[in-house]
């Protein structure tokens, strides 16, 4: 079995297990709205994926991506003091599409570092 087949196989037994034990915290939490934000991800080979160093490789989020995942939400950018987050992170071959973009809303347990602590046992 090549090295790629099992990054590749062990990603998606992790992203299954971590959907199971995480199902009461996100149902707690706000989702995204599927029509607004579909998800995004982007072609990436899978060696450059594992790497340690993939998510700072990625540019960062440009004004226009988070102004239009602001507006399909009907949320002013201007005005938004929250966090804009990723359905598919970007560890884990998310892009900056406004696609991929909603205003998060942690509630009880899930927060920001609960997600951000999750992608990265996904990755």
């Amino acid at each position: 079995m090549s090295v790629r087949t099992t990054c590749v196989r062990r990603n998606v037994i992790a992203i299954l297990a971590a959907g199971v034990m995480a199902l009461p915290a996100i149902a707690a939490a706000q989702l995204p709205n599927t029509f607004k934000t579909p998800g995004a991800a982007d072609k990436v080979d899978t060696k450059k994926l594992c790497a340690a160093n993939f998510e700072a490789s990625v540019k960062p989020m440009a004004d226009w991506q988070k102004n239009e995942a602001l507006t399909r939400y009907g949320l002013r950018p201007e005005s938004f003091d929250g966090v804009l987050d990723h359905v598919v992170p970007v560890s884990l071959g998310g892009t900056n599409d406004p696609d991929n973009l909603y205003p998060f809303h942690p509630q009880g347990e899930f927060t920001a570092d609960a997600k951000a602590q999750l992608a990265i046992k996904l990755h």
